[in-house]
């Protein structure tokens, strides 16, 4: 009985050892396939808006209004410049933080106009044609503007 108790632990040693060595090996084929299954970070994309008024004749030269909005869309974050150059005014120049739910952009608009810096809230209503900009939306000072969709430029 005794010759027969040593090699059955042993086996029994032997196929334990084995089964926890196969427990690991298929847990961390797990763990590779859940990092390899991972979701990838929002992809990036780039829109692009462009309005210029009418022409205006001044002498030798002629001015126009132009509001140009460039955003960047990761997921629902958004990044982007606003400039409005009105064509006989100082004109405003700066950038935009938001969140995009439901094709509106809420978010802050800091920019420099007349040698000040100034932070507004923002709110743009982007559609396949265009972006309706608006400033300081619901407040004293609301401000409205659109600009027509247009190719990035690289």
């Amino acid at each position: 009985m005794k010759k027969l108790l040593i090699p059955t632990l042993a086996a029994m040693s032997f196929l334990l050892a084995c089964k926890n060595n196969t427990k690991e090996k298929e847990q961390n084929e797990e763990s590779v396939q859940t990092e390899s299954q991972a979701p990838a970070p929002p992809a990036t994309t780039n829109l692009c808006f462009l309005t210029t008024g009418k022409d205006i004749e001044r002498g030798d030269r002629v001015i126009r209004d132009s509001t140009i909005l460039t955003l960047q869309l990761k997921g629902e974050k958004v990044s982007g410049i606003f400039n409005w150059f009105p064509a006989e005014k100082d004109g405003r120049s700066g950038t935009i933080d938001g969140i995009l739910k439901d094709d509106m952009i809420s978010g802050k608009y800091t920019f420099t106009q007349e040698g000040m810096t100034e932070t507004q809230d923002i709110r743009i209503e982007i559609t396949e044609q265009e972006a309706r900009i608006t400033t300081n939306p619901g407040k004293q000072g609301e401000f409205l503007l659109t600009a027509e969709k247009t190719v990035c430029k690289d």
